[in-house]
């Protein structure tokens, strides 16, 4: 008996819509939610936490590479299957989703048996992911409770929320909390990965990460700053570079959870 996923559907175009609703119940899927808007469908989406999301490629308010960007914003996890169903053919709109991390891409009218059957396998090898890590985390968080978790640490260091570097320097912590290799090629593997998911340059990563590690020194609590970074604190040398200070939070963060 197939599992009862449940479905967020996200189609401005009615009879679109009404197609993937069919397809859904036909198949055994639970629909949490139907809406036309990307920026309604991202707040329903970290509100709902559905297994399944089918999206057209256009919104009424943004495309659905806007949608992600809220997501992300909004330090959404990727553990959800996301698809892009739409009745536009084109070889762009099907490079741009796919380079974002858009698992399914399928044309509307689509064959059903193939798109359920690419869903759950889909969904089994992301929950098979997903077990696997936490096997290596002692405190079995998932990925939004992790990323929370750095959130919390970067404000207690002194980063504000509201600067780019903030943004820039918790992705760094969580890819490396992901693959400590990174680390070891901060220029040329870290830099322009966060650069390409946000749509800018290595240089930029690096001069926004560089001011936050600035603010943080002005304004931190003296007494955290010490606590994680003293040897550098004391040190005639001042700041830690870019690369100390998110290899040392990334360390702080894998002592504190026992993250292996």
């Amino acid at each position: 008996m197939n599992t009862k996923l449940k479905a967020i559907v996200v189609q401005p175009n009615m009879e679109n819509m009404r197609t993937v609703c069919e397809f859904l119940k036909s198949h055994g899927y639970e629909i949490s939610a139907t809406t036309p808007s990307g920026s309604e469908a991202a707040a329903l989406i970290v509100k709902n936490e559905p297994q399944v999301i089918i999206s057209d490629a256009y919104l009424l308010d943004v495309d659905v590479c806007g949608m992600l960007d809220i997501l992300e914003q909004r330090g959404f996890s990727g553990k959800s299957v996301f698809v892009v169903a739409t009745g536009i053919n084109s070889a762009c709109i099907i490079e741009n989703v796919l380079n974002r991390g858009v698992d399914l891409f399928t044309l509307i009218p689509f064959n059903s048996e193939y798109a359920d059957r690419k869903i759950r396998d889909i969904y089994a090898k992301k929950q098979q992911s997903a077990l696997a890590g936490r096997s290596s985390c002692g405190a079995q968080m998932d990925e939004f409770e992790l990323l929370n978790y750095v959130s919390r640490l970067m404000h207690e260091v002194g980063v504000p929320a509201s600067i780019r570097g903030y943004d820039y320097i918790r992705e760094s912590i969580m890819m490396a909390l992901d693959d400590r290799n990174i680390l070891k090629s901060i220029t040329k593997e870290l830099y322009p990965s966060i650069a390409k998911s946000n749509d800018t340059t290595s240089s930029r990563v690096e001069r926004a990460i560089r001011h936050a590690v600035e603010v943080a020194w002005q304004r931190g609590d003296v007494e955290v700053l010490n606590n994680i970074f003293g040897y550098t604190v004391k040190s005639t040398k001042g700041k830690p570079t870019n690369g100390e200070f998110i290899s040392m939070l990334t360390e702080r963060v894998r002592l504190d959870l026992k993250i292996s």
